[in-house]
């Protein structure tokens, strides 16, 4: 699953699909901003993928405001043949361990497996660093809306301007009205995503209905 620190600090929506699970950022709109893919069903000897993706641009942003990196953890299991030289490494012994840098390997031999060993490699490697400035000012989110001076922050519309009206465009409402998870109301513009969230105190301008 992702970080639940990542989802709160850019505000982002789920969607349930079939099979996958879909965080929208619906401040820009942006969508599928993360996927994931949460369980992985195993049948010997296959098995069905699972995963977190994250766009790469939410990513660095987020590093950059944690001055975090991003590391992947990996591990990599096969069976292989005892040779010359694996049996060499063994040596008489039941496990063999060298450590590189960023990996591990392990090879293990089987009790019940004479011309089997198991290798395992376990390690990290650095994806993403944080790339950012540290010295820099915090960037403050907001929007800037024609007709209204300064950047408006969440907290500038809850508390300074409760009452003011802003117009939104038909083109950003018909981004909601094709996607059947959000309904939406044709003679207010009020737009609802299940039992989760909604904006309802709207009026629509301009709009005919038949």
């Amino acid at each position: 699953m992702v970080d639940q620190g990542f989802l709160s600090a850019f505000k982002l929506s789920p969607r349930l699909l079939d099979s996958e699970i879909l965080w929208d950022d619906l401040k820009e709109p942006e969508y599928d901003v993360v996927k994931i893919k949460p369980l992985s069903e195993y049948k010997f000897p296959t098995y069905s993928d699972a995963y977190v993706k994250i766009k790469k641009d939410y990513l660095e942003t987020y590093l950059a405001y944690r001055k975090k990196v991003a590391v992947q953890i990996f591990t990599i299991k096969r069976d292989i043949a005892i040779d010359e030289e694996i049996s060499t490494l063994l040596k008489n012994k039941k496990h063999f361990i060298e450590e590189f840098n960023q990996l591990e390997i392990r090879i293990s031999r089987f009790d019940n497996k004479k011309d089997t060993a198991r290798l395992e490699i376990n390690g990290f490697k650095l994806l993403l660093e944080n790339s950012g400035n540290n010295e820099k000012e915090e960037t403050v989110a907001g929007h800037y809306w024609k007709g209204i001076d300064g950047l408006v922050t969440e907290w500038r519309a809850r508390h300074e301007m409760p009452f003011e009206y802003v117009y939104v465009s038909d083109k950003v409402l018909a981004v909601y009205e094709t996607d059947e998870d959000y309904e939406v109301h044709p003679l207010s513009g009020s737009v609802s995503y299940r039992n989760q969230w909604a904006v309802t105190h709207c009026d629509r301008v301009g709009k005919k209905c038949d």
